[in-house]
């Protein structure tokens, strides 16, 4: 029951400060313990599920005005694995009738990996994993042949 993080800006974030303050920001400061693995990642271990899950509801993480990532601990590692972070996107802008599952899953795929579960019709918006490696997209134009 572990989360494994990595902090993206180590110029601006101390991992030593981060495993202090991220525990008492969650409210768990007595439920979870830290450690520092070196080269700007850390893992945090939980004692119950529960808040290991209430945790990873509350991300896109930030420490000292930069991101880091945090996912849970796999024992095999793959090439993308922590530098995925999940955010939720809201579609603004495009007609009422053109939010179809189809239609915002082709849109989400332009940023990174959606996550089909996560898509909310009636708010316009899904939750897409999103490489951490590359920059941020605050703004995409999309152009509807309906349109």
């Amino acid at each position: 029951m572990s989360l494994i993080g990595k902090v993206l800006n180590p110029k601006k974030q101390n991992v030593e400060k981060l495993l202090q303050t991220m525990p008492t920001q969650w409210g768990l400061q007595d439920r979870i313990t830290a450690n520092d693995l070196g080269k700007g990642k850390f893992l945090f271990n939980f004692t119950t599920e529960e808040d290991l899950m209430s945790v990873l509801q509350k991300g896109p993480f930030h420490y000292n005005y930069c991101m880091f990532v945090l996912v849970r601990w796999e024992p095999v590692v793959h090439d993308d694995y922590s530098w995925i972070i999940p955010f939720w996107v809201q579609l603004y802008g495009l007609p009422l009738h053109l939010w179809t599952v189809t239609n915002l899953r082709n849109i989400g795929s332009r940023i990174g990996h959606v996550d089909v579960d996560s898509i909310e019709l009636t708010e316009g918006r899904m939750r897409i994993e999103v490489d951490s490696r590359r920059p941020l997209m605050f703004i995409r134009k999309v152009e509807s042949p309906d349109a």
